[in-house]
This record gives structure tokens, sequence and C-alpha cells, in this order.
């Protein structure tokens, strides 16, 4: 323990006597100041390190660290020597109070009022400008941790009181019983017109940026599902048109003179790689609708049966193929369009098209 000794006799009894601390055993003085230079400075220090750890609130992983029990009375521990030397020193209410609102547990409970409770106090024994510099900033910075905290965790375990969170009514409590803290709060709340509003506008906006970073990763999806879409009627035309590329290519070859040895070999071969190329569209076109499915179903709340799907999928592209590459030479933008418009049904607009 941390106590003051006296450098005349080496004595640590003390009594407080008309703002001094004088020793028991040989009567000499000392003043505030030497015994916080002494004693109550260092302890503060002690304190402070212990909650510069868990200040910020989060681990390297995004996850909350709340204070351990071990640290916390160790924490008090400092903070009960310095009362009994100093009970009048606003920063050790102050840490007091901080390290009260860092205590995991009592974030989830009906009773936070202790923290408060030190914060009075501190600013009971600090001026003014050590109030508005010092304190009430670090007050407020633990106002926005705790919303923070509230909204990752959705309202999760949270106590209430009235339909509002515990810790909002404390703060809001607090602001009002104190001119100087009001005048803080109204100054460095902005627009906001209470600390419900502050949720509610920071739901918002992570809401938003929610929706932002959705949009933005199923806009790269859809970036993929067109290009499996291509691939589809490319592999399908292939197979598709195999039977009229053959046939051609075979009158052609029935059509040539015996002394068209050349020609023959040429037609032939050209044969043989257009059976191989419909060949390998089927193996190709069967990896890339299961790659479709697989890409859609990570995007739908319900995804269909892969079968199911599969074979709409599949359907849809013959049919649009045997419109636009059969039936005609090349398909028309509005052609394309109506493709879409099929698609995205079964999933190809997955959700982009509702949030945009």
């Amino acid at each position: 323990m941390k106590v003051l000794v006296c450098k005349a006799c080496g004595g640590n009894d003390f009594v407080r006597e008309d703002g001094f601390y004088v020793c028991r055993h040989c009567g000499c003085k000392y003043t505030s100041h030497e015994v916080n230079q002494a004693v109550v400075e260092p302890l503060l220090g002690l304190v402070l390190r212990i909650i510069a750890k868990y200040i910020n609130g989060y681990d390297s992983d995004g996850n909350y660290r709340g204070i351990s029990e071990a640290e916390y009375v160790e924490g008090n521990k400092y903070m009960d020597q310095i009362e009994a030397v100093d009970p009048g020193n606003w920063k050790m209410w102050f840490y007091k109070g901080i390290l009260e609102e860092i205590r995991y547990p009592t974030l989830y409970q009906q009773d936070v009022v202790s923290s408060f409770y030190c914060f009075e106090n501190s600013i009971q024994f600090a001026d003014d400008l050590i109030t508005c510099e010092q304190i009430l900033p670090v007050i407020d910075r633990l106002k926005y941790h705790l919303i923070d905290i509230y909204i990752k965790n959705e309202g999760s375990l949270w106590s209430y009181h009235d339909y509002y969170p515990v810790f909002l009514k404390e703060f809001w409590s607090f602001y009002s019983r104190y001119d100087i803290a009001r005048a803080y709060a109204k100054k460095t709340s902005d627009e906001w017109d209470s600390l419900m509003t502050i949720v509610e506008k920071r739901q918002l906006i992570n809401a938003q940026r929610a929706r932002k970073e959705k949009v933005k990763a199923l806009e790269k999806d859809l970036i993929s599902i067109n290009r499996y879409k291509n691939r589809m009627i490319r592999y399908i035309a292939e197979k598709r048109l195999y039977p009229m590329r053959e046939a051609y290519l075979q009158k052609k070859l029935n059509g040539c003179w015996f002394f068209e040895t050349e020609k023959r070999a040429d037609l032939k071969r050209i044969l043989r790689d257009l059976k191989e190329n419909a060949i390998s569209a089927e193996d190709s076109a069967n990896r890339v609708k299961t790659k479709a499915y697989f890409l859609m179903k990570k995007n739908v709340e319900s995804p269909p049966a892969r079968d199911i799907w599969e074979e709409t999928f599949v359907r849809l592209v013959s049919e649009y193929v045997e419109k636009c590459y059969i039936q005609k030479d090349m398909p028309s933008q509005e052609d394309k369009e109506a493709l879409n418009a099929r698609l995205f049904p079964i999933g190809f607009g997955i959700d982009y098209y509702d949030l945009t």
C-alpha cells in the first residue's frame, strides 16, 4: 500500500488539522500538495494504466472487452487509498466513475448510478475549466461508446426503463442536474434533440452503411452471374447448333470431287473439332450452372431446389438460343432484356433491384 511516510521520523500515522497532514509521532506538518506528490499522483497513475487498457472497449478482433474483476478490484483498492488521504480529489472521483462505466456487468443491470455519483462528486470538487475541458468530454465519449455497444449488440440483454436503455436514462438525468453539463451536452450534440434520437440516427447510419455494402457485394455478384449467363448461352448454342453445322459441313464434304483431297481433309478436321467442341460445351455448361446456382443461393433467403432451379435456368437459356441463334442470326436488345426479365425471378437479379 502506498502511504505517506514522515520524512522526519519515518512514521505513517497522520491526522488532518487546519488543512495540513500532521504526523502523530513528531508533529511534522505536510501540505496537500506534498501529499499529492508523494501518495495520490502515483496511485492515480496506476489507476490510469488500468483504465487506458479498456477505455476504447474493443480488442484487435473487434470484440468488446469488459474489464476483468481482478483489475476492477485492484483499481478500486488504489482509489480507496487515495480517498483515505484526499477525499476531495476530483481526479480520483473521475477515475472512479470511469472505472464503474467500463466495468462490463454494469452495462446490463438497472443500477448504474454509482458511476454518475462519482462523476457528480468529481464536478463538485473540480473548477469549471477542468469540468468542461477534461471531465465532460470523457463522459460524453463514454456515452457514445455505450451507444455503439448497444447498437452493435442490437439492444440484446440490456435493461430498460420506460422503454429507454438504462444507461441513456442515467446520462440524461446527469446532464439535466447540472447547468454546466447541460450546456456542454447541448453544445456537443449538434442537431441531436435527445439521446434516443442519437441511437435512432446512428441505427439509421449503420443501416445505410450496411445497405451500401450489401449493394456493392451484390453488384459484384451480378457481374459474375451475368458472366455465367453469357457462358451458358455460348455453351448451349454450341450444343444446339452442332447438328445444323454438322449437316452443312457434311453436305460440303459429300460434294467434294475425288481429287480434292486437301479440301476433304480440312472439312473432316473441322467436323471433328466441331464434335469435340459440342461435347466440351455440355461439360462446361454443367459446371457453370452449378457455380451459378451456388452464387444465387448465397444471396437469396429461400433458395429453390437445385435440380428445379438448374432445369429452369437451362430451359430459359435454351429457349433464348433457339429463338435468337437458330430461328434468326443474332439476338436484339429487346431479346436480351426479355431474357434478363425471365431470369431475375429465379435468382439472377438477387435482391439488388429491391435495394436500389
